[in-house]
């Protein structure tokens, strides 16, 4: 059985972090997602992470384009910026030290109360949170998982980009912070009533430079 630790989701000055509901019929809206990591990041979770994200936001009426930070910005669809910090990867042992209670796995910037469309996550922290949990696992099923993990923190932080909504719901992927059992289980989806807010805030196609966001802006 998981262990039930606790680590936040935030939108950064922000502070961030529900199971597979039934779909809604939503618009089909495409997201560009500009990712931005080192080019040794281990391809596994990364394949992984993007699956599930597209998963989740498909259910909220959404189409994941994925590109490399630094590339062409044209685009119809609704720009967001995702970087990735540290390794993610979890190591075949759990020599790691525990998460700290509150410590951020993502944030989200914020600027004079304005969601930003530019979000990090902490891999160092998500290794610490899962690795415990999932070290007996064969390298194959660790990376799955690991990407799975991700993939729900991603989908939690462009919840609050796409609807632009600072709050979380009780439950699902939308809600303030998330438990091992949580990013690890077989179904973890956003709630319909997340869903509804998806469906009240359609998204234009944002245009500006992804390379003038930073990460000096605040977030949750």
């Amino acid at each position: 059985m998981f262990a039930r630790l606790l680590a936040l989701v935030c939108l950064s000055s922000f502070g961030i972090v529900t199971c597979r509901s039934e779909p809604v019929t939503l618009p089909n809206r495409k997201v560009v997602v500009y990712l931005q990591a080192d080019a040794s990041q281990p391809t596994g979770p990364v394949a992984a992470m993007k699956r599930e994200t597209a998963a989740l936001l498909a259910e909220a009426g959404y189409t994941i384009e994925w590109r490399e930070h630094g590339s062409s910005t044209e685009t119809d669809g609704f720009l967001t910026v995702l970087e990735l910090r540290g390794v993610c990867e979890a190591p075949d042992h759990s020599a790691v030290p525990s998460v700290f209670p509150g410590a951020k796995l993502a944030s989200t910037a914020v600027t004079d109360g304005r969601i930003l469309p530019f979000s990090w996550v902490n891999c160092k922290t998500l290794t610490q949170f899962i690795t415990p949990v999932i070290t007996d696992q064969p390298d194959t099923r660790r990376e799955f998982l690991y990407g799975r993990a991700m993939g729900r923190i991603v989908a939690h932080e462009l919840y609050h980009i796409l609807s632009n909504e600072p709050g979380h719901d009780e439950d699902g992927v939308a809600k303030p912070s998330f438990t091992t059992r949580d990013v690890l289980a077989d179904q973890f989806n956003f709630n319909h009533a997340t869903l509804a807010k998806f469906q009240a805030r359609p998204v234009s196609a944002a245009s500006f430079d992804p390379s003038d966001l930073s990460e000096e802006s605040g977030g949750r």
